[in-house]
């Protein structure tokens, strides 16, 4: 399973899927059937995807990840509103998950929400004050706003958590951009 891993994460899905399918097969607990369907639905095999996740959803104690996942695949398959729906049964569940947070509050800033996302976001802030794809998020509000120094601050938090955040990275080069513009340098 840490094999199959090591190719997820390398972006050979295809290796991940040989190693996965037959221990998925022999051990099919809900960590296992959510990284086979993680790895069949970027190999875009949607519906087998969903169908491994509408099963285990069923089941008596669904995962945050699990939720997680199946929305992700309603989001591929073109239903964000699936996905938000999904999503916000999961938040009952699961009101301090960062992951099902970020994503509802990036679905809501999709659809036009702005408020809504601002506030979904800085609930998974408070829940986790290094979240970084929150941080970035409610970084890139603060520049929207003009606080500048607010939104840099934000970015450079998040990218302590995760130095790969590319969103924080993109906006942080921006503004660096913008400041040595400004200074004639």
């Amino acid at each position: 399973h840490n094999l199959a891993r090591e190719y997820y994460l390398l972006g050979d899905d295809k290796k991940a899927l040989e190693l996965l399918l037959p221990a998925a097969r022999r051990d099919p607990t809900e960590q296992n059937l959510n990284s086979l369907a993680l790895v069949l639905g970027r190999l875009g095999r949607l519906s087998e995807s969903a169908k491994i996740l509408d099963g285990l959803l069923k089941g008596p104690a669904p995962s945050a990840q699990t939720f997680y996942n199946r929305a992700a695949v309603y989001e591929r398959a073109g239903s964000p509103q699936e996905a938000a729906l999904l999503l916000e049964t999961a938040l009952e569940k699961y009101p301090e998950s960062t992951d099902i947070l970020d994503q509802l509050a990036l679905l809501r800033l999709r659809s036009g929400n702005k408020t809504e996302a601002e506030r979904l976001y800085r609930r998974a802030f408070a829940t986790d004050p290094y979240d970084p794809r929150a941080l970035a998020a409610l970084g890139a509000l603060d520049a929207e706003r003009g606080d500048l120094a607010g939104a840099a601050g934000k970015w450079r938090k998040a990218l302590v958590t995760d130095p790969a955040n590319g969103a924080a990275l993109a906006n942080l080069e921006r503004l660096e951009g913008i400041k040595a513009a400004g200074s004639g340098k």
